[in-house]
């Protein structure tokens, strides 16, 4: 008898442990944090870029290069909309406050329009976009 409550007992305590593995929460907390907006362009004479920023708890923006001038806005909870303005190469553009610097993926990031240094729009944006990196990345 004593073998079976062994039994019994160290299957009820696999079992419980089992529950309780497959019941905890297997994502991580969000991590929020800073990380950097760069340029991809096809050109060299690029003057000013608008883009939208979407995903959760995007926040403060700040330029990256002090040449640059940078006007932003939140549209809405989860869409900032962002101009920055000068003489852009690739690279990085801006740095964003954003709720979670694991999961980069939840965020998108949409150029808008671009327009050259002699101030007249892009006629076609293809081959250009904005990627979001965490620093060491």
């Amino acid at each position: 008898m004593k073998r079976y409550v062994s039994r019994l007992l160290a299957g009820a305590a696999l079992s419980m442990s089992a529950v309780l593995a497959a019941c905890s929460d297997s994502t991580s907390a969000a991590t929020p944090g800073v990380v950097t907006a760069s340029l991809t362009t096809p050109s060299n004479d690029d003057g000013a870029v608008a883009v939208t920023i979407t995903g959760p708890g995007v926040s403060t923006v700040q330029a990256v290069n002090s040449s640059y001038l940078l006007y932003f806005r939140l549209a809405s909870d989860g869409e900032m909309r962002v101009i920055i303005v000068g003489n852009l190469v690739a690279g990085p553009l801006f740095s964003v406050g954003v709720a979670d610097v694991g999961n980069l993926g939840h965020y998108v990031v949409t150029v808008n329009d671009v327009v050259t240094r002699a101030d007249s729009a892009r006629a076609s944006l293809a081959g250009y976009g904005v990627t979001l990196t965490t620093a060491g990345r």
